[in-house]
């Protein structure tokens, strides 16, 4: 079974667009009587109560609420129990459910085990069993020549 991840990410995607209510309509006529408005320039041109960029229509998602939201999908998978298991049964397991990457750590010495997985046996587990694994985090498997190693 895989079970998909969620990574939600959030970012202002308008800083130039205030937060506070939508400006008023623009006035036909200029701020200031005695000032005559520009020939060229639209109705309200100047005036900092209309001067602000457009938020959108409305009718676009996410349009003119300041927010991008960007969902990542990425394959998951549950954590399997794995102690006492041989290890090879253990890898093998762990790359099926979907893991990218599998690191093996000897648990009397602390350093990574490489060569076969004949006759090792995993001791612990990073993530523990249960947890909710993306498939790009690295699962570390803690293992022993025999059983008696794990004490």
């Amino acid at each position: 079974m895989t079970t998909v991840a969620m990574v939600v990410l959030l970012s202002a995607c308008r800083p130039g667009v205030p937060d506070a209510a939508p400006p008023p309509p623009p006035t036909t006529a200029p701020s200031d009587p005695s000032t005559p408005a520009e020939p060229d320039a639209p109705p309200g041109a100047g005036d900092p109560t209309t001067d602000v960029p457009d938020p959108g229509d409305g009718d676009d998602p996410g349009d003119g609420d300041g927010v991008r939201v960007q969902v990542e999908i990425e394959p998951a998978f549950l954590a399997p129990a794995l102690a006492d298991t041989d290890l090879a049964h253990a890898r093998a397991e762990l790359v099926g459910l979907g893991a990218g990457d599998v690191a093996v750590v000897d648990a009397r010495h602390g350093r990574g085990v490489t060569g076969p997985d004949r006759g090792w046996v995993v001791c612990g587990q990073e993530p523990a069993a249960g947890e909710l694994v993306r498939s790009s985090v690295t699962v570390t498997l803690v293992a022993a020549r025999s059983s008696r190693g794990c004490r």
